[in-house]
């Protein structure tokens, strides 16, 4: 016999889920705040902000961000310490978002512009090439390339 449905509301009023809800709570609050402590462009490639005793973990999306927020980590601790007193450093972390974690808006389709010009370069690319497998591949995309849409 299966289980009678439960309230949403009841389930998330579980301690575990509670407790899971709470932190997740605090990590996006304090992740505000550091976004709050840094100029726009920048802050919208910081990712993530936990805080794991007095060190403040960040990640950021790209390592070019990366670089630009560790000129910014002096003034951002002593901002953050006055929320924070016992924060003492700031380590910035790099995580770029392959195509498994970006999300499916953010993903771009990548679209095929068909050159005759550039069908012409691949097929005289494809006569100079002594490979066989490599020549047949050239030339079945310079085929594509000068095929109209």
């Amino acid at each position: 016999m299966r289980a009678k449905p439960r309230r949403i509301a009841a389930i998330l009023q579980q301690p575990q889920l509670a407790t899971l809800i709470a932190r997740s709570r605090l990590h996006r609050d304090l992740l505000a705040q550091v976004r709050d402590a840094l100029p726009s462009d920048l802050a919208t490639h910081c990712t993530s902000a936990t805080l794991s005793g007095n060190v403040l973990h960040l990640q950021v999306d790209s390592p070019v961000w990366g670089a630009r927020l560790r000129y910014h980590v002096p003034g951002l601790l002593s901002g953050l310490r006055t929320r924070h007193p016992g924060l003492a450093n700031i380590r910035v972390r790099t995580r770029v978002a392959t195509p498994a974690r970006a999300s499916r808006t953010n993903r771009r389709r990548f679209q095929l512009h068909h050159s005759p010009r550039a069908a012409e370069h691949l097929e005289q690319a494809a006569r100079s090439v002594e490979d066989e497998k490599l020549c047949h591949a050239l030339r079945r995309l310079a085929k594509t390339l000068s095929e109209k849409e």
